[in-house]
């Protein structure tokens, strides 16, 4: 069987290039995630010092831009929404409940656990047990 190498080279270049970009930046994040080339970040020192450390991340290596989306409320991210109330960051699970379909030509052991898999990931990313009745109402 093969596998492709490529994400685990993208993985370890942009870990390598963040490290160095953040410890160069006059500026830092509160928060900073990295899911292979998505980004999540928390700004709390004003907009312009925020459009600095964007221009800075994406003139530090030629390749590599930079793009951003800018909410102080809510912001999606991956499948799921974080939003800020009061505070606190809360998050909610936005995918679609989607299961392949059982007559698909997708390999048969994976395809009774996708419902399982689905339920228990919505259950460990909803913020509040709100979040997770809210979703099926």
């Amino acid at each position: 069987m093969r596998t492709s190498i490529s994400p685990s080279y993208a993985s370890l270049f942009m870990g390598a290039l963040e490290g160095k970009m953040l410890n160069s930046s006059p500026h830092q994040t509160l928060i900073w995630l990295r899911y292979i080339d998505y980004i999540f970040l928390t700004w709390t020192q004003g907009s312009s010092s925020l459009n600095q450390f964007l221009t800075h991340a994406s003139n530090f290596q030629p390749t590599i831009k930079f793009t951003s989306e800018i909410s102080q409320l809510k912001i999606l991210f991956l499948d799921v929404m974080i939003t800020l109330k009061g505070g606190k960051l809360g998050q909610t699970y936005t995918l679609n409940l989607q299961t392949l379909l059982f007559i698909s030509l997708k390999f048969m052991p994976p395809k009774p656990h996708q419902p399982y898999s689905l339920a228990f990931r919505l259950v460990r990313i909803r913020s509040t047990k709100e979040a997770l009745t809210t979703r099926f109402a």
